[in-house]
């Protein structure tokens, strides 16, 4: 499997109330759940369809442009610093701020562009808005054949969303029913990573291996052994979860990481408030409250076993010898996990083979079973977001 975990703590196991979740999962065939039956003949039929609608695009702009908010958006923009081989200019826009919106405009050449609009509800505010903007902003430079600047993954509904793509005429893939958080292995992942020119297979079996092995390996799968660290921390009321890397390609995998954490666990007066932290930058700025603050916080370190960075130069400093800046990130990071055992702060390391296609598959996967089962395990429904309903209504009633 493509990635690891160790902890610096020994923990008490709830291994009947972990089976009981397992065999729940199995049996429930709710659309929620659908993540729980992903497999290699889904995603070979997927990639199949998607890849001539990948080829497409690539011939006929430089830029794509990924619009949405929540999971549609940082599902995709996970991937955004692992963009080393794309042939295109790959940009996300997943704000109202007018004045950035202004000048993103400005900086790309909207003939040479497409932009793919995600929004599962096909209801989403911000998504709406900004397309609804985008296609005025084409009818006043006077660009023809807009329809084809669109392209829109949303809901089997009818929607708003929908309706303006068939309004103009332009290609509509179909989201999942399943809520945006937890679509990683659907098309709004899988085409993006095509259009980089990432191994989508090789993603999908990453994510498939994990998934195997939680459903059939039972007690001795990653998941269980992994789960009794996370169940310590919320009987223990250890309340602020710090996400970590010292690889900045896994930057934008914390922030939809705390989406899942966030989302799924916040209800019903439970859950745990996410964190992203990133090395070393933060070790000048954070560290001083992680080591001597208030002791609620445990942590979660990501980094990869290896770095993919030949032919750097050694540098000699301060009585270092013939060392490279790949030498002093790992050194930094074994300093760190040593800090804060020595300061008795919970810790556990997920450490990634490598930085390809499948092991971000297998770490997505982990991420997103481990936190459905921690919230089962506390009778908590992990899936949709209710509380948020009302935010909405509220700024509907504003504008109105």
């Amino acid at each position: 499997m493509n990635i690891k975990l160790s902890s610096n703590m020994e923990c008490f196991q709830r291994g009947e109330e972990f089976l009981k979740v397992l065999h729940y999962i199995k049996d429930n065939s709710a659309p929620d759940y659908k993540l729980f039956s992903f497999n290699s003949s889904y995603y070979y039929n997927l990639t199949n369809l998607l890849e001539p609608i990948a080829r497409q695009i690539k011939e006929d702009c430089r830029t794509v442009v990924m619009v949405g908010m929540g999971g549609a958006i940082l599902n995709p923009k996970t991937f955004a610093l692992f963009n080393r081989n794309a042939d295109l200019n790959i940009e996300y826009l997943d704000t109202l701020d007018p004045i950035y919106f202004q000048s993103f405009i400005k900086r790309i050449e909207l003939k040479q562009t497409k932009f793919l609009i995600i929004s599962k509800s096909g209801e989403t505010l911000e998504t709406i808005s900004l397309c609804l903007t985008l296609i005025k902003i084409f009818e006043q430079q006077g660009i023809k054949n807009i329809n084809k600047h669109f392209i829109f993954i949303t809901g089997f509904k009818d929607s708003t969303l929908k309706e303006i793509a068939i309004n103009l005429g332009s290609t509509i893939l179909p989201h999942e029913e399943i809520g945006g958080r937890f679509a990683s292995f659907t098309n709004i992942n899988l085409l993006p990573l095509m259009l980089m020119n990432q191994d989508a297979h090789a993603f999908c079996e990453g994510g498939e291996e994990v998934l195997r092995d939680f459903l059939y390996n039972r007690e001795e799968s990653l998941i269980a052994k992994g789960m009794p660290f996370l169940t310590n921390m919320v009987e223990n009321k250890y309340s602020i979860h710090i996400n970590m890397s010292y690889a900045k390609s896994l930057h934008n995998f914390l922030e939809w990481n705390k989406q899942i954490i966030a989302e799924s666990l916040g209800k019903e007066g439970f859950g745990i408030t996410p964190m992203c932290a990133h090395g070393p930058e933060d070790q000048h700025s954070q560290l001083q409250l992680y080591l001597d603050g208030s002791k609620d916080k445990f942590f979660s370190l990501y980094n990869f076993a290896i770095y993919k960075a030949p032919n750097l130069p050694a540098v000699e400093f301060q009585g270092i010898f013939n060392k490279t800046i790949e030498d002093l990130i790992l050194a930094q990071y074994k300093a760190f996990v040593d800090i804060l055992s020595e300061h008795k702060i919970p810790t556990r390391q997920i450490t990634m083979l490598d930085d390809s296609a499948k092991s971000l598959g297998a770490l997505m996967m982990f991420s997103m079973i481990e936190t459905i089962v921690l919230g089962l395990m506390n009778n908590i429904n992990p899936f949709g977001q209710p509380a948020v309903e009302g935010m909405k209504q509220l700024v509907y009633k504003l504008l109105k």
